[in-house]
């Protein structure tokens, strides 16, 4: 039996980037929604003022988010230009 698998992530988004992060968070949602029917959620929160931004995918399973991870690894190059890896903070359900 599987079982709901959560991610959360919380990073900085590099200064002088927010609007190229966010023109990146609209693809990769756009992507999510369109090839991962599976996802219950996939959620992308960013706080303008002090430039954090929140992730949280909510998948139906492990394996969920291994295809989630393998479609978004070609993109992971262009994410590190603008988010600042060094603080980032994951938590899995």
């Amino acid at each position: 039996m599987s079982q709901t698998f959560i991610y959360t992530s919380v990073f900085k988004v590099r200064e002088g980037k927010l609007e190229d992060y966010r023109a990146f968070t609209q693809r990769v949602a756009a992507l999510v929604q369109e090839q991962e029917p599976a996802m219950i959620h996939f959620g992308i929160y960013l706080d303008p003022d002090t430039g954090e931004a929140t992730t949280v995918q909510v998948h139906r399973s492990v394996d969920n988010f291994a295809r989630h991870m393998d479609l978004v690894t070609p993109m992971m190059a262009e994410a590190r230009e603008l988010i600042d890896l060094s603080e980032m903070t994951i938590r899995i359900y």
